[in-house]
Formats: structure tokens, C-alpha cells, sequence
């Protein structure tokens, strides 16, 4: 038997056999895949659902070695388990605030769980428990989709729309942990499908254009950076996310490797949403910062020695009297300015690293700043052109 360790425990799966001609190796005969509960076993090359359904362990061949197909097949599979009757459950009596602790327990084990992500759904456990008063009493088994989406109703008018949205995805994780205890056949804060009043509905969230710097006023930002040798580093870092309007994350990942002077492109590491490396040209701006990056490295780490320009770049808004700047706005800046420029939405979309041929573009980046919008309004005119 191979054995995998849960927050909650160690579980036991029994090995399927070998094929014939194809024995199994002595270890490493699990692979697990970024999909929750879809494992490959190496010896097959086939795709197995290993997940705890109404309490017990459970593995399940899904007979197939092609990953889209595993998913297709492992999601109606779990389905159609988690929606029978749970039997000889252990646990019928545990309480909301029981599967909050398992639920956070859950999240505090988990590595690729930022600190900062459970504070915040604590902080939305609080805010739950604030407007849905005894809670934490009531039995997981007694949830109905009636009560979640009363209490919904009631936080959505308390709380701004993203607050709301949070709650709403805590609430949801904390019932999915019932849900995979065999507690719970459907999850009462799942969401709300097209055409349907069953589920929670999510709240439209604004979205809030960023006040971007007029040139001049990026100009005087880059100037009181390079007033003082001890801002130096995030003088670079500044430079280098508005001129690639790459996120600070990729920014820090970047290598002498990532850059190719000859072909002069960089290539951006992929991180967050992003499905794979994009490569972008150097403006003119960026060829003389990324040698002035090769010449100063020192051999170690990323080429990019701060981490965060935050707290110097917001001195320097403050300094010449405009809204201060967050990292992620060097990145619309980019954006905007790329367009202003008149390149394309589809390129533009591309060095940002979207997929989706610039809607995200037009919806998010294109804040088109006063100075520009001026220089296209004198383009307009209802004035008859004088013959040549």
C-alpha cells in the first residue's frame, strides 16, 4: 500500500496492480498533478482519483492516460460519489465552527497558502460570524440553500463588494470541507449558475481607473529616485516595470539569461495567471537600463537587487505633489502608454502576457490620460477639409 499524508491524517490507498509487461518501481509510482485528488501512477501512465469520500479513503481508476479527459472523468466521479447518502459517518454532530478549525487548519498546512491569504479569511470568518449571529452552533448537516443565500443578502448590504465576495468564497470553502467529509451532498454557498436561483450570487465589482502620471510627472518620479545613491536599486525596479510592464512578481524572477540583447527581447517568467513566458521587445528606454543591470550584477540572485520599490516610490509621488503609485500601476502606465503610441491592441495584449487578444486590454489598461485624450480631441473636427 502507498501512503499520502492529509492535514487531518495519514491515508492509506491500496497499489493497483501493474500491467502485465509493465511492473511497478520499487518508489515514486505516485505523481501527484496540480488538480486536487488527480494522481497519475507512473507504472500505467493512467490517471487516478485518490480523495476521501464520506470519510473514507477511495481510489479510483479513470482509465485513461490523457490529463483532459482525467479531469472530465474525475469531477463526474466525485460528483456522483458525493451526492449519495453518506453512511457510518462519524462526524454528523460537528458544527460550523468545528469545520472553520479544520478549514483553516487546512489552509495553515498548505505551503502554497500565503500568510497574508489566511489572515485575510479569518478576518472574513469574522465578518460571517458578525452578521449571521449563532453560527458556529449550528450542525453542518442542517445548512440549507435557503439559509445561505438569506444571509447573503444580509452581508451584501453591510460590506463593499469585494469584502462581500470574499466572505462569500470563505463561506463556500468552509462548506466544501463538509462536503468532502460526506456532511453536506451540495455546497449551499456554491455559486449562482445562469438562469438559476439556487447557489450565491457574486456582487459586480467597480472597476476603478488608476490616476497614471503625465509624462512630465513620470519624469520628476524618475528624477527624485536618482537624487540619492540609496535609492538606486529602486530607481531600476521602477524603470524596469513601467518600460516591460511586467508584474513585480516576473520582475523579481528576472535573470542575465532572460535577457538577449541580439535579439533584443526579454523574456518575462511566468507567474500568477499567466500560462507560460512571454517575450517582449526593449523600447529604447530598456536597452540601456538592462546593460546597466548586466554590468552592476553581482553574480548572484535576481538581476534586479530590491524586492520592493513600494515605500520610495510613494516618497517620490508625495515629492511632486500627485496621487501616490502602487507597483501594479507601472504596469497600466505600460499599457497606456503602448497604446498611446499607437501600437496595437492585440501586440499590446500579447507583452502583457494576455491571452484573450486584448479584451482584458480595453477593459483594464486602456486609461487613456488627460494629456493624450487632448492631443486626439484636436484630431476632431466638423469643419469641411479645404480642397488641396
Amino acid at each position: 500500500m502507498d501512503m499520502i499524508e492529509t492535514a487531518e491524517n495519514i491515508i492509506e490507498f491500496p497499489t493497483p496492480p501493474a500491467e502485465i509487461g509493465n511492473p511497478a518501481p520499487a518508489e515514486n509510482k505516485w505523481v501527484k498533478t496540480k488538480f486536487a485528488n488527480l494522481w497519475r501512477y507512473t507504472p500505467t501512465g493512467k490517471y487516478y482519483c485518490r480523495a476521501k469520500v464520506a470519510g473514507k479513503a477511495c481510489v479510483k481508476s479513470l482509465d485513461t492516460g490523457s490529463l483532459e479527459i482525467a479531469k472530465n472523468k474525475l469531477d463526474a466521479f466525485l460528483m456522483s460519489e458525493r451526492g449519495k447518502p453518506s453512511v457510518e459517518i462519524d462526524d454528523e454532530n460537528l458544527t460550523f465552527a468545528n469545520v472553520v478549525d479544520e478549514f483553516v487548519a487546512r489552509l495553515k498546512n498548505n505551503p502554497d497558502v500565503k500568510t497574508g491569504t489566511v489572515e485575510y479569511k479569518q478576518s472574513s470568518i469574522a465578518a460571517i460570524r458578525e452578521t449571521w449571529k449563532g453560527i458556529d452552533k449550528i450542525k453542518v448537516t442542517t445548512f440549507t440553500d435557503t439559509a445561505v443565500s438569506t444571509w447573503a443578502e444580509k452581508h451584501r448590504k453591510l460590506y463593499s463588494p469585494t469584502r462581500y465576495n470574499g466572505a462569500v468564497q470563505t463561506l463556500r470553502g468552509i462548506f466544501q470541507v463538509a462536503v468532502d467529509k460526506g456532511l453536506l451532498r451540495e455546497n449551499p454557498a456554491r455559486g449562482r449558475k445562469r438562469n438559476s436561483t439556487k447557489g450565491i450570487p457574486m456582487a459586480s465589482v467597480p472597476i476603478t481607473a488608476p490616476q497614471l502620471p503625465e509624462t512630465d510627472q513620470f519624469a520628476k518620479i524618475l528624477t527624485y529616485l536618482d537624487a540619492h545613491p540609496a535609492r538606486a536599486h529602486a530607481a531600476k525596479m521602477v524603470r524596469f516595470l513601467a518600460y516591460s510592464g511586467c508584474r513585480i512578481g516576473s520582475a523579481r524572477l528576472i535573470m542575465p539569461e532572460h535577457i538577449d540583447f541580439k535579439a533584443g527581447e526579454i523574456t518575462i517568467p511566468a507567474i500568477k495567471y499567466d500560462k507560460k513566458p512571454s517575450r517582449i521587445p526593449m523600447i529604447k528606454e530598456m536597452r540601456p537600463l538592462c546593460e546597466e543591470l548586466i554590468k552592476d550584477y553581482p553574480r548572484t540572485g535576481s538581476l534586479l537587487q530590491i524586492k520592493n520599490p513600494k515605500c520610495a516610490l510613494i516618497r517620490a509621488c508625495k515629492s511632486i505633489g500627485i496621487p501616490p503609485l502602487r507597483n501594479h500601476d507601472l504596469r497600466h502606465l505600460f499599457g497606456t502608454r503602448a497604446l498611446e503610441s499607437g501600437v496595437d491592441i492585440k501586440t499590446c495584449a500579447s507583452w502583457l502576457g494576455h491571452v484573450d487578444g486584448g479584451r482584458l486590454l480595453l477593459q483594464r489598461y486602456a486609461h487613456l490620460r488627460n494629456e493624450h485624450s487632448h492631443e486626439m480631441a484636436a484630431k476632431v473636427s466638423f469643419s469641411p477639409v479645404a480642397p488641396q
